[in-house]
């Protein structure tokens, strides 16, 4: 092969695997109430995840732990997911300057579980633009664009667009902080 077509093979392969990696397709936006149970889905990204965001790496959401002292989900790739305590049954309240500050968790195919998440509690949602959106026991999961690292939780207990958000707990409840102003959820499941 010459080097003039090896080096335009290159380029093209490494421009494709960078849309892929920063998931090039369609736009964010609410969701509409849909199925909450695991399935098919399409569009690995949002348009409101900015350059660099990864979709939820094939779909998995797997756990870590660190800062917070408990046990906390995270992608594949490491990266921190999190619910919105505006969110109610199932649909997401997030879109516009919202969800370019806090992306979606999209899928492609069936989430799966890893670690200690639970895949009995893993579905998805569908929003106003088509995408699959990840949930967990309920919640619609996002990511936190201040998150630059596997493990940060920048967006711990942060109150941004009208509620709170929280990392979630492999049984589905919201970490919260002690020094949070909410009340502490000791129940298993819908923890808002």
């Amino acid at each position: 092969m010459r080097p003039q077509v090896r080096a335009a093979t290159v380029v093209a392969a490494a421009a494709a695997l960078s849309c892929v990696l920063a998931g090039c397709s369609g736009g964010g936006g609410g969701s509409s109430p849909s199925s909450t149970s695991p399935g098919a889905t399409r569009s690995g990204g949002s348009s409101a995840s900015p350059p660099g965001m990864p979709t939820s790496a094939a779909g998995k959401l797997t756990t870590s732990s660190g800062d917070l002292g408990r046990t906390f989900l995270v992608d594949a790739r490491g990266r921190t997911v999190y619910l919105f305590a505006a969110d109610t049954s199932g649909t997401s309240s997030c879109s516009g300057s919202c969800a370019k500050a806090w992306p979606p968790v999209t899928v492609t195919s069936t989430p799966q579980a890893g670690g200690e998440a639970q895949q009995r509690l893993l579905g998805t949602t569908t929003r106003k633009n088509g995408d699959k959106q990840v949930t967990y026991d309920g919640h619609p999961v996002y990511y936190y664009k201040e998150d630059t690292r596997p493990g940060d939780t920048k967006g711990q207990d942060l109150d941004r667009f009208g509620a709170t958000w929280y990392v979630v707990t492999p049984a589905g409840d919201a970490v919260r902080s002690t020094s949070s102003k909410s009340p502490s959820s000791s129940s298993g499941g819908n923890g808002y």
